[in-house]
């Protein structure tokens, strides 16, 4: 049998002080003498590892979290850090863009759905691996087309003008349609003041 660090031993206890058992067993047992790898006297084994109590990790749904570890919830809804002696903090997790939620070689996480890959971090369609587009553009199954707000003429993407196409809902009183680069916003005519989504007349707005 190969040990890791020296641990081998002909003779050790069969039930060993492990962070899981470190508070229930407090000597060696020996009543049962086994060959294995075991660690020396005041440390406890962590997978190969042997360590000290304080150096313990953290349980989480009957499961061990080495310290300074994380692991994902099987639902990917929060990430789990330990931070030692059975303290942890959880942090929210949400998949991003063709992203989902599962298991690859029993580690939980967010992955790329089928038909994309991870780029730098973000999930692309891999048929557009590689292709380059052009300004106000974006691939889209191997083909560069133009992004939202933005239509094709003469090879080129150029901005829809929502104001003039009447492509807008600035149509509450006192609202005016302004164009921006793929988009547009509501302003507010002179006289009148934001009141949230609204636009106000500043005399109403006047306390008397």
């Amino acid at each position: 049998m190969r040990c890791p660090n020296n641990q081998y031993h002909d003779c050790g206890s069969a039930n060993p002080p492990t962070c899981f058992n470190a508070d229930e067993v407090s000597l060696p047992d020996y009543e049962s003498c086994t060959e294995g790898c075991f660690c020396p006297d005041g440390l406890l084994k962590e997978g190969d590892k042997c360590i000290k109590k304080e150096q313990c990790g953290c349980y989480h749904e009957n499961s061990y979290i080495p310290t300074g570890e994380r692991v994902i919830l099987s639902d990917c809804s929060a990430e789990i850090e330990c931070e030692g002696l059975n303290q942890t903090t959880s942090n929210p997790v949400e998949c991003g863009v063709h992203e989902e939620c599962r298991s690859d070689d029993g580690v939980t996480a967010c992955y790329c759905e089928d038909g994309y890959v991870d780029v730098n971090g973000t999930c692309e369609d891999d048929t557009c691996v590689g292709v380059v587009c052009a300004e106000n553009m974006e691939c889209q199954n191997g083909t560069c087309v133009c992004i939202n707000g933005f239509h094709g003429e003469c090879g080129i993407c150029v901005d829809i003008d929502e104001c003039e196409t009447l492509q807008h809902d600035c149509h509450g009183r006192g609202q005016k349609c302004v164009n921006v680069p793929g988009s547009y916003r509501c302003d507010c005519l002179p006289g009148y003041t934001r009141d949230g989504s609204k636009c106000k007349g500043i005399n109403h707005l006047i306390k008397y």
